[in-house]
């Protein structure tokens, strides 16, 4: 259901690090399905920088929104030019090709901060999350 080489926040935004110490974003399979439809992504601007948990997206459905906040600190250097065209690929494949933006990390250390799969598993079973 969520795959386990991922890292998540407590809003329900998974995480993957590269290599290179960018790391790309997006929401969980559980947050589309809370927000239903997407129909918009308002995307932050290219270089734009963002401290961790600062809110850097908002995502529109047909019947609510969700604040993204940033899960680590770190400049935009990609946005998913394919979603700002149609955004329900959101909510077809949220963890592949439905992929939100990619963030220049400059704080590795914030990781500290992030869940690993079974901390999220078990925070979902509890329902401790943010929404």
């Amino acid at each position: 259901m969520y795959p386990e080489e991922l890292l998540y926040t407590k809003s329900n935004i998974w995480v993957t690090m590269k290599n290179d110490h960018t790391a790309t974003i997006g929401i969980t399979d559980f947050a589309q399905q809370k927000l239903g439809k997407i129909i918009f992504v308002d995307f932050p601007d290219l270089d734009s920088e963002y401290d961790q948990f600062d809110p850097i997206i908002v995502i529109e459905a047909e019947e609510s929104m969700k604040e993204v906040y940033a899960p680590l600190s770190g400049r935009i250097v990609r946005i998913n030019e394919e979603i700002d065209d149609d955004p329900t690929i959101i909510n077809h494949e949220p963890y592949e090709d439905g992929w939100i933006l990619e963030m220049e990390i400059s704080n590795e250390n914030e990781m500290i901060n992030l869940l690993d799969y079974e901390q999220y598993v078990k925070m979902m079973e509890l329902e401790e999350f943010d929404e």
